[in-house]
């Protein structure tokens, strides 16, 4: 999936830099994951991230740091155009990620489905835009 980001100082400040990234879809991540090279893109020096939660990961419980950012779910053609509205979303400072993994909230926003054979997965804004890129005899 592909996305835009963006850093946010408080509820009504947006900066200027914005950053494509591709990230996992996957459904049992809880937080959306960033790299600290994707930090730097946005202008913040990542050691100066002074929130932390702590996150059960396949290594085991681990502090990782957290930044406030918004998110565009766009659309995986040329040119990437918005499938959603910027929405908030507070994401993860993973050093050692080798994916971005998704968070939840983009489920807020989008519509999954999957056909027989789970080899595809489909996207879209609205259940009827779902049902109609759904190959025939699926639904």
């Amino acid at each position: 999936m592909v996305a835009s980001v963006q850093r946010v100082a408080n509820a009504n400040a947006r900066f200027d830099a914005v950053l494509t990234i591709v990230l996992s879809n996957d459904t049992g991540s809880t937080l959306q994951t960033l790299t600290p090279m994707d930090v730097a893109a946005l202008g913040v020096d990542p050691d100066s991230l002074a929130n932390e939660v702590f996150v059960t990961t396949a290594a085991g419980i681990v502090p990782l740091k957290t930044m406030s950012i918004t998110m565009q779910m766009l659309r995986p053609n040329l040119p990437w155009n918005p499938m959603t509205r910027w929405f908030s979303e507070v994401a993860v400072i993973n050093p050692q990620a080798t994916e971005r993994l998704s968070g939840l909230e983009m489920r807020n926003h989008l519509y999954f489905a999957t056909a027989p054979g789970n080899r595809m997965l489909y996207v879209s804004s609205t259940k009827t835009a779902l049902r109609d890129i759904l190959p025939a005899g699926s639904g």
